[in-house]
């Protein structure tokens, strides 16, 4: 004969102030040898709730499975096909627990392995919880399950008309999901369940998603007991809108109990794309319309800073006091919306956020944070244009255009570039003198000193102001042997986007098809654009025997030649 284990589950979530567990008597069938049967698990099983009275019961479900070790370290797997408080739940696979005392976990995966943890992805399930984690310990064969963490029950809805749940997403200064790092003394800790960290939690809705109106539905997550501070609460929509809220207030939830949030989302927006996730840089690519943000508080690419010879320090979040735009392209339109009056455009938490103009409009713009005094503390290039191609020349893949140009063809070549400068001057406009239209001016906006160097870091706090002294070939008044820029390493003067470079000499030598940008001059105003037939391109190398000049690309013939570092050259990115 076998021997079938009998499990129950407690009166388990009380709305009430306090709570009453279920007592289980114990079933026994003496001189019986153990043996399980098993079915096999559903992903769509659930622990429900059941409404009895002021509290709810935590139900089994058909198909729910448990992981029971025994204390001989045996593990198996055991399901039912009860839909009761107290079930019976038969071996599904793994080994036979034979030996007493019993611990049971609740779902089977919590016990991962040997490593308890609480999922960080919970699955919707309509008025009821999916799976809340439970625990049992027991010399018999009787286990009562205790839960191990609470629920918050959120009653969202909107003003906002068709709007359809696709995710939920909770986080806090305080861990939801992770390794459970009291899983040895849970009986001890009254069954409250801790994890370390910040891990949130995310409540997955299905591709169909849940309809909100202005009526509250209510989402349910089994979170850890705990007072969460900044709880952020985010929902995604289907049609790929998001809003996040975050409670001014600490959020308190009991072991076994439901904590109650009624919240609203009325102002759902598309989402906000981090340009900086994978990597930081001076420029930064946007190829369609939408809501943006980067990192303000990291240099460049972060990596060497040839001015200190280590990595770059960040910027201090508490010495930005806002952001700028310094200056656009004004031809189709303004990269950066505008309402009239103002850009779309603001500082907070050491990010800048902006967007585009509701219509995706090629262009670009320069934008920078500042400190309590207006002292530019660095500047990026934001650069509207569709994705870029890539083109192979000498084993090396290059951009299919110049860095700033917003398509491949001449109509905009990109910028100009002192050598070794994060920040970009104006190309000739076409086969003009002149340069492209912007807003301001480009007189109001671009000032030119001349007759003395400067230093790196002036070019940092004055982006729009080009240095030309053609006594001496350079704008540096540090140190030449720093080389803003390097052939061996990008450094955070670089001015491409990640995952690009100024091209070395012997990436360059040889290209063809370069379109015609002309030079800015190092002796003249600003508007003096030389050659606007003629395509001159900067790489990261120096002259080996004379460190105020660097190599450049021509495309009229000559290819490589070397010029003085402080004239205005165009730049093809190339991948690093």
């Amino acid at each position: 004969m076998k021997r079938i284990f009998v499990f129950a589950a407690l009166a388990a979530i009380s709305l009430s102030a306090c709570q009453q567990d279920l007592e289980i008597e114990e079933n026994k069938l003496p001189g019986e040898a153990v043996v399980f049967t098993a079915t096999t698990e559903s992903s769509a099983t659930k622990t429900a709730l059941s409404e009895n009275g002021d509290s709810y019961d935590v139900v089994w479900s058909s198909g729910d499975q448990i992981t029971i070790v025994d204390a001989a370290a045996k593990v198996g797997a055991y399901s039912t096909t009860s839909t009761t408080t107290r079930a019976d739940f038969t071996k599904d696979s793994g080994d036979d627990a034979e030996t007493a005392p019993y611990k049971a976990w609740y779902p089977a995966s919590v016990y991962n392995a040997g490593t308890p943890a609480l999922s960080a992805v919970q699955t919707y399930v309509e008025g009821n919880i999916s799976g809340s984690p439970m625990y049992a310990e027991s010399s018999t064969n009787s286990l009562e399950f205790k839960n191990l963490v609470g629920i918050i029950r959120l009653n969202v809805s909107t003003t906002q008309g068709g709007k359809i749940v696709r995710r939920i997403v909770l986080s806090a200064n305080e861990g939801m999901s992770g390794a459970i790092s009291n899983a040895a003394s849970l009986v001890a800790n009254n069954y409250v369940a801790a994890v370390s960290g910040t891990s949130g939690v995310t409540l997955e809705c299905g591709e169909s998603g849940i309809a909100i109106g202005t009526e509250a539905i209510p989402f349910y997550l089994a979170v850890p007991a705990n007072t969460y501070t900044s709880l952020s609460i985010t929902v995604v929509t289907t049609d790929g809108l998001s809003q996040t809220r975050t409670a001014n207030t600490g959020i308190t939830v009991s072991r076994s109990q439901i904590t109650g949030v009624t919240i609203s989302f009325n102002d759902l927006q598309p989402p906000v794309t981090d340009l900086s996730a994978a990597s930081t840089a001076n420029t930064y690519i946007v190829s369609s319309a939408g809501k943006y943000k980067f990192k303000a508080t990291v240099k460049g690419n972060g990596g060497l800073d040839p001015l200190t010879g280590m990595t770059a320090t960040t910027i201090d979040p508490a010495s930005i006091a806002g952001v700028k735009v310094l200056w656009e392209l004004y031809g189709q339109g303004r990269a950066i919306k505008h309402d009239g009056s103002a850009y779309d455009i603001s500082y907070s938490d050491g990010y800048v956020y902006f967007s585009t103009p509701d219509t995706f409009i090629p262009g670009d713009a320069c934008v920078a944070v500042y400190d309590s005094e207006g002292t530019i503390l660095w500047s990026w290039l934001i650069w509207a244009t569709p994705e870029p191609g890539t083109l192979t020349h000498n084993d090396a893949t290059f951009m299919d255009r110049n860095l700033g140009a917003i398509d491949v063809g001449n109509c905009m070549r990109g910028f100009c570039f002192q050598w070794g400068r994060k920040d970009a001057f104006s190309a000739a406009d076409g086969n003009k003198y002149a340069p492209y239209t912007y807003v301001p001016a480009a007189s109001t906006v671009f000032d030119k000193v001349s007759g003395t160097n400067q230093s790196i870091d002036y070019t940092v706090k004055h982006p729009t102001t080009f240095i030309g002294n053609s006594s001496d070939y350079t704008w540096m008044s540090d140190d030449l042997s720093i080389k803003p820029w390097r052939s061996d390493v990008k450094t955070i003067y670089d001015p491409c986007p990640a995952g690009w470079r100024v091209p070395t000499k012997e990436n360059i030598s040889g290209i063809s098809d370069l379109p015609a940008t002309g030079i800015h001059h190092d002796d003249s105003g600003y508007n003096d654009f030389g050659n606007p037939w003629t395509g001159y391109y900067w790489t990261a190398s120096t002259n080996e025997g004379a460190d105020d000049c660097a190599w450049a690309f021509c495309n009229d013939g000559r290819n490589l030649m070397h010029w003085g570092q402080d004239q205005g050259y165009a730049i093809r990115p190339v991948r690093e």
